[in-house]
């Protein structure tokens, strides 16, 4: 006779375990026993019998981000307390254990999820929910393949502020975004969180030593060992964490601008994606951001048109000069011949070009546009008009994170369908200040500029780099 050994649940895996609900988040830090707690409800079930493991006669499936964790759960967990039990059949090749008369247990990596389509099943296990693309896998294959019987669910998982490999590269992972989905009250959901000190079987001591091994304020400890949702420094710009040291109302601004303000903007070309058109102003002291103009779905001329929009509208004068429209940087892409232009071999900016909207190309290195941004950012130089695009626009570069293979380059997020949640504008606003480098001052007053009969005065523009760096011009806009 032979005997299956389970590690029995520890206390705050039975908090999770022991609860009848149907649908359970868990998020929870390093080695707090995720896993192992994963096993245990894919054998025996839980919620205190009310939802069936393989050794009560459920179908159960535990998925994992990738074949080698899969290969590794198999190897440490479940081979070596399976095999050679009467009864038990160890399929290698799929990973599958079969139990007489009972249920199965099957091991599958999010690579080869869509095998499970079709799929009817009492139970499924996520584990490191993080880090596999969990918005396709729960709405495509997992939770019709547990209609037919009502089956129930665990989501396991450390979070992530990164991508999750979803193909509209969408930041944070999915499964932060659904742990805070069930907090607001997702219907048949519940979250659970845990530290890594949660675990007893861990040293305290070596705990805490691990941890002086981050520097203060860690993100990466904030994330893996308190299973934070907002860890501090998971955002590429950390310092627009608080957004309303950046945006001002626009009565801080003259009604009209005055024309030797710099004025100039960035514009991001989309379709699918949105396009994004920023104009800005520079008083010398501040950049400032008047508003972000998001396109979803037009096409070029339309673009265009809405563009303009935005300056002939009657009484916006003050509010966008006209001379943001004569300095339009732009992405490359703009400058393309597209195949969709059938009637005539016309690129974006040649179309832009005919509704007096001047497109040159823009400095596209992200890095270095980054870089520019995070300087005005900490010399506080950066300032944002209080508009819903510029709301929109602030929410987008608090979005971001770093990417994990050039941490000084944010990582790419696409929008979705619905033209949300992408980095259009922050692409566009990339574009307008890596790309112009002047820098303005304001013309002495008692000079008598812009007085009828007096001397305008000289101003000087300074262009870091070039052989000639000084360069007098008279009173007014130089466009």
């Amino acid at each position: 006779m032979s005997t299956l050994f389970l590690p029995a649940a520890l206390p705050h895996q039975r908090e999770v375990l022991d609860a009848p609900d149907r649908f359970k988040v868990w998020r929870a830090g390093r080695r707090t026993g995720k896993s192992r707690a994963a096993l245990i409800a894919a054998l025996l079930g839980h919620g205190k019998g009310k939802h069936v493991g393989a050794l009560h006669g459920g179908n159960v499936v535990w998925l994992t981000p990738d074949y080698p964790q899969s290969r590794a759960i198999w190897r440490e967990e479940i081979k070596p307390r399976l095999a050679g039990l009467p009864g038990v059949a160890l399929h290698e090749t799929d990973r599958r254990v079969a139990f007489a008369g009972l249920g199965s247990l099957e091991l599958r990596s999010a690579e080869s999820i869509d095998n499970l389509r079709g799929r009817s099943l009492d139970g499924v296990v996520i584990d490191e929910a993080a880090y596999l693309d969990l918005e396709y896998a729960l709405s495509a294959v997992v939770l019709p393949a547990l209609l037919d019987k009502g089956g129930w669910l665990i989501v396991v998982s450390t979070p992530s502020a990164g991508w999750d490999g979803n193909a509209a590269r969408q930041t944070p992972s999915y499964f932060n975004r659904l742990c805070l989905q069930v907090d607001a009250g997702r219907d048949g959901w519940r979250h659970w969180h845990h530290p890594t000190e949660s675990n007893p079987k861990l040293s305290q001591h070596d705990i805490q030593l691990l941890r002086a091994e981050y520097p203060a304020g860690s993100a990466h400890a904030q994330q893996e060992l308190d299973a934070s949702l907002t860890a501090s420094g998971a955002s590429f710009y950390p310092e627009l964490a608080s957004l309303e040291d950046y945006v001002v109302p626009r009565d801080h601004l003259p009604t009209y601008l005055p024309d030797w303000w710099q004025a100039w903007s960035g514009y991001d070309w989309g379709y699918a994606h949105p396009a994004v058109w920023v104009p800005v102003v520079d008083d010398g002291r501040h950049v400032y951001v008047l508003d972000a103009l998001y396109l979803h779905r037009e096409q070029d001329h339309e673009q265009a048109a809405s563009i303009r929009a935005q300056l002939a509208l009657p009484g916006n004068e003050g509010r966008v000069p006209s001379a943001c429209a004569k300095r339009v940087y732009a992405g490359h892409d703009a400058f393309a011949m597209r195949q969709a232009h059938t009637a005539s071999p016309e690129s974006v900016a040649d179309i832009f070009d005919g509704y007096g909207l001047a497109l040159s190309k823009a400095s596209i290195d992200r890095e270095a546009g980054a870089k520019v941004l995070r300087r005005l950012i900490t010399n506080d130089r950066l300032r944002f008009v209080d508009t819903i695009g510029t709301r929109r626009l602030l929410r987008e570069l608090q979005g971001l994170v770093p990417d994990p293979k050039r941490p000084n380059v944010p990582l790419k997020r696409d929008a979705d369908e619905r033209g949300e949640g992408g980095d259009d504008g922050a692409d566009a606003l990339r574009y307008a200040l890596a790309s112009l480098p002047y820098l303005v001052s304001e013309p002495a007053p008692d000079r008598g500029i812009g007085e009828e009969g007096k001397d305008p005065g000289d101003w000087t523009l300074y262009v870091p780099g070039t052989a000639e760096d000084y360069r007098d011009v008279a009173g007014g806009m130089v466009l």
